[in-house]
């Protein structure tokens, strides 16, 4: 249920670490928008491909606040090819968030 979740959830973040820079993972369908989400989130800089087979690399700085900590992802833009399903598995890291689009 919702509330046992949100209990687990909150057990989690108490034992949390502060992590300033992450990957970024961006999956799903082709024509799903993760190319156009990544060129919008790194500001159409610092991208390190453009073949549609490949894995497309940015870079984004976030910071909340001007006083906060800025926060730096490595945006990683996966192919929804079929070729290159099973090479994900070699990308999956607990250090990364995951975004389905």
């Amino acid at each position: 249920d919702f509330a046992s979740c949100m209990q687990y959830l909150k057990s989690k973040l108490y034992h949390a670490m502060p992590f300033y820079h992450l990957r970024l993972m961006l999956m799903g369908s082709s024509g799903a928008g993760k190319t156009t989400l990544a060129r919008i989130l790194a500001d159409n800089s610092s991208t390190t491909s453009s073949n549609k087979d490949d894995i497309v690399l940015s870079k984004w700085n976030y910071s909340p606040s001007s006083e906060a900590t800025m926060h730096c992802y490595s945006i990683w833009d996966m192919p929804s090819n079929e070729g290159c399903e099973s090479a994900i598995n070699m990308f999956l890291r607990t250090r990364s968030l995951y975004l389905l689009v």
